[in-house]
């Protein structure tokens, strides 16, 4: 019997008590009526073996770095895991103790990361069921101090007044700071005890000096708690400031970006720059408080000078300040003028770039950028000094045909900077003889003051179809002035004995660039590539005429005339006011008697004589020269063929068809001029 007479109110509370057994059932009946009761209906057991965890049982908080207790009520359970979660009920179950002895406690030093869920689970090894983890959740909080400064990387120096800083979380009581001159292998010599927790504390800094020196903060109450600095502290006994530059006989030009530099001295505050553009006269503030890291980079102002000097003080030690030892001069700095003559059409080989960059002082980098037309990326090459006063020149070796752009940049010592236009430029095998009309010297150089103007020569070629592959232009150096810019070349069909339909239009450079200057009083030529849009000859069937002119207001080109030859007859203007062409010889206010020094260059498109003979098996093929770089010989089986079959091609006038006459076939041949194999 359990219980006798006890209250009829649903429920009795019992000690479990021996024996063991795995069938016991429970009955209940009334004590006035025995026949009203009821029995359980099933079997349960009485075991000896028990399992209850105490603490933590959930509201606790827990400091990390602290140790705890970790009990449970148990019987019989033998040896246990504990393990902990973390972010119950969702987190991982990490183990803390395995196979702990089942005595009911084991002490546990709290670790991290914080949680705000956390909860401790034991289990009997023996019997997993055996099992009981904490009710609710406890909290595992950071307690821990962390210095903060110094932490590595700075730099204190003996006799100033530094701030060394700590937090604190869960912390309670005063703590003792200490230093290690010599970490990790020194002492730790001590800066305070007893201190106020309060997270700062001012230090007269002490030596000796070391670059090895960390800082520890240490709880007084629970002396397992404290941090040390992550990295070395410098502790310096240096005394003196002292400005490094400019410190004397230095040009700085205004707008340009310099470094004012010091030696940082024994404090570790800001400081002040100041200039004295008239020393000794008034300070002006560059800046009012710098860190003091020895250097400060100023873009430079005027007023301009040659007896300034810098000066930097302590903010915190203001006796600590030193003075630039000489004077340096500020002056002012233009960008670099840049005189170039944009280059000509050529064929492929080099290419020489010529430049006068003028500056107030030393230009140390010329620049040529260069690429395909239209190209993505410009390559570069420095233009390096001929010798001559501010000539600088480069040469590029240019083996593709095509066109190309270029550019000159010039970057003074204060890096200012000049950029010229970009200019295009032409390079294709020059082909063909030249169709000239002058005596090749020219007597008079004329040009016009607005850009309408324009003078053209008439060409008649030997035979048609003509291939037109370039142009000649005789210009002056010195005329109008020295400087010069593109002028334009046109390409007329023939109407009614003046220039008619317009078939070519492009611009190009003067005159060739020349190390030392072009010489005046001469007549230089500019080669100018005539190509359509192709990239091929122009093809003409009759008389042409090549004009030039300008096509830039106020930037004017002097061309040469010749007035002693004998074809002046070929020479027109076309007068920009009348809007009308005039020979050269007419009566027209405009007109110059002579002849422009206008040449044309190319070839016959088919040599006007062929002849074929035998030598042997062989069929020799001699022709008339068209003046063509190269010719292609064709052939076909009848001589109204379509002469679609390339038999070969030839740089002079003769050319072997092997074994052509040993069939009885009969050959035809075609031979046309080209500039390409």
């Amino acid at each position: 019997m359990l219980f006798s007479g006890t209250e009829n109110d649903g429920v009795e509370w019992w000690d479990v008590d021996e024996p063991v057994t795995q069938n016991a059932r429970i009955r209940i009946i009334r004590d006035d009526s025995p026949s009203i009761g009821d029995t359980s209906s099933g079997d349960f057991a009485i075991s000896g073996f028990y399992m209850s965890l105490v603490y933590p049982n959930g509201g606790e908080t827990w400091y990390i770095n602290q140790p705890y207790g970790i009990s449970w009520a148990f019987c019989d359970t033998g040896n246990v895991d504990i393990s902990l979660n973390r972010n119950f009920p969702s987190g991982e179950w990490e183990a803390l103790f395995t196979n702990s002895p089942g005595d009911g406690f084991e002490e546990w030093t709290v670790t991290g990361p914080f949680s705000n869920n956390a909860r401790i689970r034991v289990i009997s090894v023996s019997d997993p069921q055996l099992r009981d983890s904490s009710e609710n959740d406890f909290i595992i909080d950071p307690r821990h101090i962390t210095v903060l400064e110094p932490n590595g990387g700075e730099t204190w120096y003996v006799g100033f007044e530094d701030t060394i800083r700590w937090i604190n979380e869960g912390v309670s009581g005063t703590v003792r700071i200490q230093i290690d001159r010599n970490y990790p292998g020194g002492q730790w010599e001590d800066i305070a005890i007893n201190t106020e927790n309060d997270g700062i504390y001012l230090w007269e800094v002490t030596g000796v000096a070391t670059t090895q020196a960390r800082i520890r903060v240490t709880s007084d109450d629970y002396t397992y708690i404290f941090d040390i600095s992550n990295d070395n502290l410098t502790i310096s006994d240096q005394v003196d400031i002292a400005v490094t530059s400019p410190n004397g006989g230095e040009i700085w030009y205004a707008d340009s970006t310099m470094d004012i530099t010091w030696t940082c001295g024994s404090f570790a505050s800001s400081v002040l720059i100041e200039l004295d553009r008239a020393y000794p006269s008034s300070w002006e503030t560059l800046y009012v408080s710098t860190d003091n890291d020895g250097i400060e980079s100023w873009t430079v102002t005027g007023p301009v000078s040659d007896q300034a000097r810098v000066q930097i003080t302590s903010i915190s030690e203001p006796s600590v300040s030193d003075i630039s030892d000489a004077d340096f001069s500020i002056i002012e700095d233009n960008p670099p003028v840049i005189w170039h003559d944009p280059i000509d059409d050529g064929t492929p080989d080099s290419a020489l770039f010529v430049a006068m960059v003028y500056d107030e002082f030393l230009v140390p980098t010329v620049r040529l950028f260069y690429r395909t037309l239209g190209a993505g990326v410009y390559d570069s090459t420095d233009m390096i000094s001929t010798g001559n006063p501010d000539e600088f020149a480069a040469t590029l070796y240019l083996t593709g045909v095509g066109s190309y752009e270029y550019y000159i940049k010039a970057v003074d010592v204060s890096f200012q900077t000049s950029v010229t236009d970009v200019y295009d430029f032409q390079l294709y095998p020059i082909c063909g003889t030249t169709i000239s009309y002058d005596n090749g010297s020219a007597d008079r150089f004329n040009w016009a003051g607005v850009e309408e103007f324009r003078w053209a020569v008439r060409f008649t070629p030997a035979a048609t179809p003509f291939v037109l592959c370039g142009a000649r232009v005789g210009i002056s150096p010195d005329k109008p002035d020295a400087a010069h810019t593109h002028f334009y070349v046109e390409v007329y069909d023939e109407s009614g004995g003046v220039p008619g339909t317009l078939l070519f239009s492009d611009t190009t450079g003067s005159i060739g660039n020349v190390i030392g200057g072009l010489p005046t009083g001469q007549t230089h030529w500019a080669d100018v590539v005539l190509r359509d849009t192709s990239g091929e000859p122009l093809e003409l069937w009759g008389d042409f005429f090549i004009a030039i002119g300008n096509p830039n207001t106020l930037l004017y080109e002097a061309f040469a005339r010749d007035t002693t030859g004998t074809n002046s007859d070929r020479s027109f203007l076309y007068d920009g006011c009348t809007e009308t062409w005039y020979n050269e010889n007419d009566a027209w206010e405009n007109c110059k008697v002579g002849n422009r020094l206008i040449r044309a260059l190319g070839y016959a498109q088919n040599p006007p004589e062929v002849v074929v003979y035998r030598a042997g098996d062989d069929a020799e093929l001699h022709w008339s020269n068209t003046g063509a770089p190269f010719y292609r010989i064709y052939s076909d089986t009848t001589p109204f063929g379509a002469y679609a079959t390339l038999e070969g091609s030839a740089s002079d006038t003769l050319f072997v068809d092997i074994n052509a006459a040993s069939s009885s076939d009969k050959k035809f041949y075609r031979v046309m001029s080209s500039t390409l194999p």
